[in-house]
């Protein structure tokens, strides 16, 4: 279906502000817009990487880490040592990493909803485990996949 040409300008508008916006918040508990891309009729958001994927994994044992070692689904249930390490199993969060993740997903919140670097509080309207995004160290930072509609 094609849009009329006054809504394909709105939503180029949207997409700007939503850009412009994205890119000026920065904190040590969000996820990064590294860029984006906008060609043709597409456009996508770029966000870091973060190696451990989210936090609902992690509480139901269902994380397998993609690390450069590649091992067959035959093996994985014989390597029950490795099992924390590599991230394989049914391994779930211990408490104290649980509090971590918590206080940095609830800074991250905090940062969003005191005005941030935009001037106006941020209300994330979607906050779930599986927003929640886990570095390497298993630090939190919360995901923003879209803005409130009042912000565009």
């Amino acid at each position: 279906m094609e849009l009329p040409t006054f809504k394909e300008a709105e939503g180029e508008r949207e997409f700007r502000v939503e850009v412009d916006i994205l890119s000026r918040l920065e904190h040590p508990n969000l996820v990064s817009l590294i860029g984006y891309c906008a060609d043709g009729k597409d456009r996508f958001l770029v966000y870091e990487y973060l190696q451990h994927g989210n936090l609902q994994d992690h509480l139901n044992g269902q994380f397998i880490a993609q690390n450069t070692i590649l091992i067959p689904k035959s093996l994985i249930s014989h390597l029950v040592i490795c099992n924390c390490i590599l991230g394989y199993g049914k391994a779930k969060m211990e408490w104290p990493l649980r509090l971590k993740v918590a206080l940095g997903s609830a800074r991250g919140l905090a940062y969003l909803h005191s005005s941030s670097d935009v001037g106006i509080p941020i209300v994330h309207r979607d906050f779930k485990s599986t927003n929640i995004l886990l570095n390497a160290n298993f630090e939190a930072k919360v995901t923003i996949l879209r803005l409130p509609n009042n912000l565009n």
